[in-house]
């Protein structure tokens, strides 16, 4: 009985050992296709890792505790003209401008403190040529907070500082333009205001900026813009007017304006250009002319006398109403440009003016008192004394 108990004992613990291997058997399998199954994520997930890295648009810079380069994909590379293999273990302060090295050298020590920044900056290309770059860095650290180095993410910004440089350039140009030039939208506020526009209606540019361009017309002028400004500029693209304007002390001035338009793909008016340069003076002088002109005319016309002006080519410029009258025409506009030949004149006449007229422009001296008969329509003769 007794060997039959030690025997069944024994049956039960190989038993239960087999079921044990068993077991072991099936949890290592377990693990090891649980482990497979990491390992192989793990490789799908690094190998899309390496292609995001080595595909990506931007530069990807990693730098240990010393600055020294550790990684960077080939983007970046690219960028800087060199290979991948080339940057490896070589501080990124030996890709920089001069000028830059020093506040880069401050921006990398503030690193360590400093959870993520980000600047521009400019690079030497291998060629020799300038890249302008945007630098977003982030610190490494251990599971202790220990720096390490850091990562840093880097844009080419070069064809964007290019078209600053160049909108800087073109807004400098502007600012040294002695004439007002002004953009407004097609409803007439104002978008830009140069430093010329500031000199000529006493306005600076944050004061006008938002405001509405009518801002600059007398009430009375302010029904007429449309007529005035807009339509014409709508038709012809281009545009030019003299017209009245009005300063920020509320002084009138005249404007010589010119106007042209920016538009869409679609034709809309998007922006509007104005020009304008200070004509007032010129407009004073061309009504004291005018005063003079229409004076002169006043006095000439009250002589009882016959007046006449040639020029050299002894073609008349104008005369007094005695003298039109005298010979049958009907305004003293219509001698303009007549020689004697165009009057009712005599040949004997015609010649005789005409020795008279050279005699005085050759001599450059008066002839007065010239003495001559001259035939009337009506058969009669008549005696004048000429001055020339």
């Amino acid at each position: 009985q007794r060997l039959q108990n030690e025997l069944e004992e024994r049956q039960q613990i190989e038993r239960e050992k087999q079921n044990s291997e068993k077991f072991y058997s099936a949890y290592l399998e377990e693990e090891l296709a649980k482990r497979q199954e990491v390992e192989q994520a793990l490789s799908e997930s690094e190998i899309r890792y390496r292609r995001i890295v080595e595909t990506a648009s931007e530069g990807i810079w990693q730098l240990d505790r010393g600055n020294k380069t550790v990684f960077v994909n080939p983007r970046m590379a690219e960028m800087l003209g060199y290979s991948v293999e080339e940057m490896m273990e070589k501080s990124i302060l030996d890709f920089l401008l001069k000028t830059d090295k020093t506040a880069l050298e401050y921006l990398l020590k503030q690193q360590e403190y400093s959870l993520m920044n980000s600047y521009d900056i400019q690079f030497c290309h291998r060629d020799g040529s300038i890249l302008w770059a945007m630098i977003s860095s982030r610190p490494i650290v251990d599971e202790s907070g220990q720096y390490l180095g850091c990562l840093k993410m880097v844009t080419d910004i070069s064809d964007r500082k290019q078209s600053e440089e160049i909108l800087k350039f073109q807004s400098q140009v502007l600012n040294e333009i002695h004439d007002a030039v002004i953009t407004s939208d097609a409803q007439g506020i104002i978008q830009t205001w140069n430093h010329g526009a500031e000199e000529l209606y006493e306005y600076t540019a944050e004061e006008m900026i938002g405001q509405n361009i009518s801002l600059l017309y007398f009430g009375e002028d302010r029904q007429k813009m449309q007529s005035l400004v807009f339509d014409p500029l709508i038709k012809q693209e281009r545009y030019q007017l003299e017209l009245k304007n009005k300063t920020k002390s509320g002084k009138e001035i005249y404007v010589r304006l010119r106007l042209s338009t920016i538009r869409d793909k679609e034709g809309q008016i998007i922006s509007i250009i104005g020009c304008s340069n200070n004509i007032s003076d010129r407009k004073q002088y061309e009504k004291i002319l005018l005063e003079s002109k229409q004076f002169l005319e006043t006095v000439l016309d009250s002589f009882p006398l016959w007046v006449a002006w040639k020029d050299l080519d002894l073609k008349y410029l104008g005369c007094n109403h005695n003298f039109a009258r005298a010979c049958g025409l009907l305004s003293v506009s219509a001698i303009r440009d007549k020689k004697e030949e165009n009057l009712s004149l005599t040949r004997l006449e015609i010649e005789t003016n005409k020795r008279q007229d050279l005699q005085v422009i050759q001599s450059e001296k008066a002839e007065l008192g010239l003495v001559k008969k001259r035939l009337q329509r009506d058969g009669s003769i008549m005696w004048l004394e000429t001055n020339k």
